[in-house]
């Protein structure tokens, strides 16, 4: 079957970069409730390390989530980011998820969000995937999540959301002549 255009922009809609957020996120969710009743417990020569169970994972899908939603974030206030059946380098060049967040124009975050950001930028590409980076000198220290990270991490994750839904709840003037449809999620209209 030969895709079009009109194929590829109904897929970058962006209640679509919504649904897939939302589902890495679910997926986190479930992780934290069954990390929270395993632990791994590593001897150095040092130390002890405990760490919950699905700790790298967990960091992974919600680096992946947050980008999701910075992208569908982007294409809604820029829908040409996606015209002509290709994805703009402006948004697909690596998962640095700051340098993400400083192009979106209706959303200020703060001290905390940033954090959150830079340490789920250093996650997707290395630690959340792989135990050691390309080089030695890339090499960095796994963080490990508590509840309070957990928290500031549901509110990032929720404060996207909420604004994706915000700019697209009446629909939005597409790239190509093909219209945004509105975005209904009614969990998020308040």
């Amino acid at each position: 079957m030969k895709r079009t255009i009109e194929d590829f922009i109904q897929r970058g809609l962006p209640e679509e970069w919504f649904d897939y957020a939302r589902e890495l996120k679910e997926a986190s969710d479930d992780l934290w409730e069954m990390s929270n009743k395993t632990h791994i417990v590593f001897q150095t020569e040092n130390k002890n390390i405990s760490k919950l169970n699905y700790s790298r994972t967990f960091f992974l899908l919600n680096g992946f989530s947050i980008e999701n939603l910075l992208k569908g974030i982007l294409i809604s206030e820029k829908p040409n980011l996606i015209a002509d059946g290709k994805i703009s380098s402006e948004i697909s060049s690596g998962h640095n998820l700051i340098k993400l967040s400083q192009k979106i124009l209706s959303i200020n975050f703060t001290n905390r969000d940033n954090e959150i950001m830079q340490l789920l930028s250093e996650v997707v590409p290395y630690w959340g995937k792989y135990p050691i980076p390309k080089k030695y000198s890339d090499l960095v220290d796994e963080t490990f999540f508590n509840n309070d990270f957990k928290k500031d991490l549901d509110l990032l994750n929720l404060k996207l959301q909420k604004k994706l839904y915000y700019l697209n709840k009446d629909g939005i003037k597409g790239p190509n002549g093909i219209n945004f449809p509105k975005l209904i999620i009614p969990h998020l209209d308040e």
